[in-house]
């Protein structure tokens, strides 16, 4: 240590074998930098009290027949557990979260793993008119095309099973057209 203090090098991090034991850790450095394990060596149970978390949903893992972006509506089936959703599809399982605050099954080892947001506000692919607060089912008649599969609007009739929240932002509506624009608003998922 003298020597490199000497020499002004940067300090080694410490490396310690046996357990270590303290009523209280303080950090230094910049705020929101540092890490506590790694993404390929993690750590067991951590015992603590969260106060805080960065993003807004909780999410799960499930296998997806596809690949599918951050945004998109899906629903129980296809040939794993979910897929695209349709236009008033009662299966709704959720929207694939674009920065979960807490995911469960996040160990699932499996080809296009979906971390679907259950809960809490998530971006979501929809299409206009959304007011706030509007219920938001999957896709939209009479323009519905495989291009909008995966895609929201605001609810007209309840059917049990198809609602995926609540919307928290205004979309326009774009009129008499075939192909709507999509937008990405936030929603409430899991909210009736």
């Amino acid at each position: 240590t003298d020597s490199q203090l000497g020499s002004k090098a940067p300090l080694a991090s410490p490396s310690f074998t046996t357990k270590i034991t303290t009523p209280d850790i303080d950090k230094s450095g910049t705020n929101g930098s540092g890490d506590i394990g790694q993404t390929d060596n993690r750590f067991g149970t951590i015992y603590g009290l969260a106060t805080s978390a960065q993003y807004a949903d909780l999410a799960e893992a499930y296998v997806a027949d596809a690949s599918y972006e951050p945004g998109t509506v899906l629903a129980f089936g296809g040939e794993n557990e979910v897929t695209l959703a349709n236009a008033n599809d009662t299966r709704i399982a959720g929207v694939v979260s674009t920065s979960p605050a807490f995911t469960m099954n996040d160990s699932l080892q499996a080809e296009n793993v979906a971390m679907i947001a259950l809960t809490g506000r998530v971006p979501t692919k929809v299409v206009g008119p959304i007011s706030k607060g509007d219920m938001i089912v999957c896709g939209f008649e009479p323009f519905w095309d495989a291009n909008y599969s995966g895609v929201g609007k605001a609810m007209e009739d309840y059917i049990p099973g198809s609602v995926i929240g609540k919307s928290l932002e205004e979309v326009a509506d774009p009129g008499e057209t075939e192909t709507p624009p999509i937008h990405t608003i936030e929603v409430v998922v899991g909210r009736l």
